[in-house]
């Protein structure tokens, strides 16, 4: 789950939340979904489709994915608005890269693996869990979750608030702090609901 804010319609385009030139601008795409019980995300199906809508600029939205072992389901303000039917069930693992050209290339916010695109935006926050949420649950949960929450793996609220070490923490208490691949820039005076 993540809380973004688009910058400029004329210039952004999303796969997976980041920018990538060519691709229709200001929609998100599930790109290679990969899910299956192979070890290799390369051996595992993979799930690509478009979803069907231009999101709005200049306001904050909140995006929630989620496989419940038959369908991936993408959530708009906890509202469905996009569906994917898998075949084979089985996981998604985060730890790998889905191309599996490097095993470094890992789950990221704000940029597709191979580190080639990039969001055009904010993200205010950022939320994995290993249990599939309800619609109900995503809308209850826009704003806040209680990082002690059953089945939250990594939360990470993007506030301006750093480590010693740069990375941004991981309110879980689980220790996945997120390390930047950048600059970190933030935005002043915002506050949820938006």
């Amino acid at each position: 789950m993540a809380l973004v804010h688009y910058a400029d319609a004329k210039k952004t385009s999303s796969s997976v939340l980041v920018t990538a030139p060519g691709n229709p601008v200001n929609k998100l795409q599930f790109v290679k979904g990969s899910i299956g019980t192979a070890s290799h995300p390369d051996k595992k199906d993979h799930y690509e489709s478009w979803v069907e809508k231009e999101f709005p600029t200049g306001h904050w939205l909140h995006f929630a994915a989620v496989y419940d072992g038959q369908y991936l389901r993408l959530y708009l303000d906890g509202e469905q608005i996009h569906f994917v039917e898998t075949k084979n069930g089985g996981t998604i693992n985060l730890s790998m890269a889905y191309d599996g050209h490097t095993w470094n290339d890992a789950f990221s916010i704000g940029r597709s693996a191979g580190n080639a695109r990039f969001f055009d935006g904010y993200i205010s926050e950022c939320r994995v869990w290993n249990v599939a949420r309800t619609s109900a649950q995503i809308e209850d949960g826009v704003c806040y979750v209680d990082p002690t929450s059953e089945g939250l793996v990594a939360y990470w609220r993007f506030d301006g608030e750093t480590q010693d070490d740069g990375t941004v923490l991981d309110m879980t208490g689980h220790g996945h702090n997120a390390v930047p691949g950048g600059v970190i820039t933030y935005v002043d005076n915002q506050k949820c609901p938006f």
